[in-house]
């Protein structure tokens, strides 16, 4: 009677394992398709293929209606511009201008709180509500709202800012500093607890000319300037300097830089020269551009005004403003100033805005069956507060202008979908990007469709 029971507890056993071999030959490789850390644990459906779509060549091929793939290669994000551009007249005036980068007018607006010095004065923007300043010629720093049209007195540094000053904002909470004033002082400044940090000194001593731009992630770039052509590295993340490919010519006052937000940082020498240089980060390489209209040399400054131009002062005691399109590689006259710059002339991109919604449209994928069926619809996003992505697909068996025949079906914002997904030879996908806030974006980073 034992035996009997325990050859058939045996026998029930071997057929199980033999019915899961046959299963998992069945399953095999197509199982593999999905990223198991986000398929849910209730999706069990056979899954022979996958279109991804993931990197910067992907999402460039698609239809792209105000938002943006090349400011932040390999994901989408809301298509914006910027609204304004300040500036300091120099001179030991306290003159304070907006510039509309859209109507390409200026405008005067609140005077700093001092007399902005002709050594050391420095400007950079957070990239959304707030111009943070050096005066020069001692430690004064100040925070310009631009909503509120008024200033405010910030920590002083920890010493004199004399010669160039430089400064830059790091896109994280943190501005950096130079003192100038032939020193290779370094400094940092923390937003949330309005303090300064002495960091580790610039590989040489920094004089007229010397400037900073920052990568906007971990890095800082500054050119030495006291009539050198060294250019360096900041690491912020191990606090260490390294040296780059040398700017092809000395820079002196007047020298500045910008970051096109990509790969590129834009620089003018300065010392009454009008070369005009591109850094390629990726290469370590510098290249020659189309010379500055004019020499420029005192005063002389540049900014990064998305999507695409450098604008420039000359200073020396002239009004004159140039825009530099970086898309055909030509320079143009722009809006005087409304006063001649001077040394302690500074620019700087002010505010940022988005547009509200955009969206991004598939290529349509052939999946070179009839009636193939879509079964799931995953996507990777970034969604900081006020924003959002939703996705639309349709399928059809024919086409219309090179598209699904089928109505779009929406499917939500939540990933993944899948059920109640459309068939057909022929698939495609729309994902809808909003914000309720013109200073904040979605990201989308990933989309993905498995279907059979």
């Amino acid at each position: 009677m034992v035996d009997n029971h325990r050859r058939a507890k045996l026998l029930t056993m071997a057929a199980a394992l033999v019915l899961w071999l046959m299963v998992a030959s069945v399953m095999g490789a197509s199982a593999s398709h999905f990223d198991t850390e986000q398929a849910p644990a209730n999706f069990t459906a056979y899954t022979s293929k996958r279109w991804m779509q993931t990197n910067y060549t992907d999402f460039f091929a698609n239809a792209r209606v105000r938002v943006d793939v090349i400011r932040q290669p390999g994901s989408v994000v809301l298509a914006g511009r910027t609204e304004f551009n300040y500036a300091f007249q120099g001179g030991n005036s306290r003159t304070f201008w907006r510039f509309n980068t859209s109507t390409s007018t200026w405008a005067t607006v609140a005077n700093a709180p001092g007399q902005v010095k002709e050594d050391g004065s420095a400007l950079s923007s957070d990239g959304d509500r707030y111009v943070y300043a050096l005066q020069g010629g001692g430690r004064a720093f100040w925070r310009y709202d631009t909503v509120s049209n008024s200033w405010a007195t910030m920590a002083r540094t920890p010493e004199n800012v004399k010669s160039a000053g430089g400064l830059t904002y790091n896109g994280n909470g943190a501005f950096y500093a130079l003192r100038d004033d032939a020193t290779n002082r370094f400094w940092r400044y923390n937003v949330a607890s309005d303090a300064w940090t002495v960091m580790a000194n610039a590989p040489g001593a920094v004089s007229d000319g010397g400037c900073l731009v920052s990568d906007q992630k971990a890095f800082v770039y500054a050119l030495q300037g006291n009539g050198q052509r060294n250019f360096w590295l900041y690491n912020a993340t191990s606090n260490f300097w390294s040296a780059l490919a040398q700017i092809p010519y000395a820079v002196r006052y007047g020298g500045a830089v910008a970051f096109d937000g990509i790969d590129s940082i834009y620089a003018i020498p300065g010392w009454s020269q009008a070369y005009f240089l591109r850094y390629s980060i990726s290469q370590n390489q510098w290249y020659t551009l189309a010379n500055v209209p004019s020499t420029v040399s005192y005063g002389g400054s540049l900014t990064y005004s998305y999507p695409g131009a450098i604008f420039a002062f000359t200073g020396s005691g002239t009004n004159r403003h140039y825009r530099f399109d970086i898309a055909t590689g030509i320079w143009g006259a722009s809006t005087s100033a409304p006063g001649n710059v001077n040394n302690g002339g500074a620019l700087t991109s002010g505010s940022f805005v988005l547009s509200r919604t955009g969206t991004l449209t598939s290529t349509t994928l052939d999946t070179g069956s009839s009636d193939s069926s879509m079964q799931g619809l995953f996507w990777t996003e970034t969604l900081p507060a006020g924003t959002d992505i939703t996705f639309e697909v349709k399928a059809s068996n024919s086409l219309v202008a090179g598209e699904p025949s089928g109505p779009w079906i929406g499917v939500g914002g939540t990933s993944p979908v899948t059920v109640e997904l459309p068939s057909g030879q022929y698939i495609q996908w729309r994902a809808t990007l909003t914000t309720t806030n013109v200073h904040l974006t979605p990201i989308l980073l990933e989309v993905r469709v498995y279907y059979a």
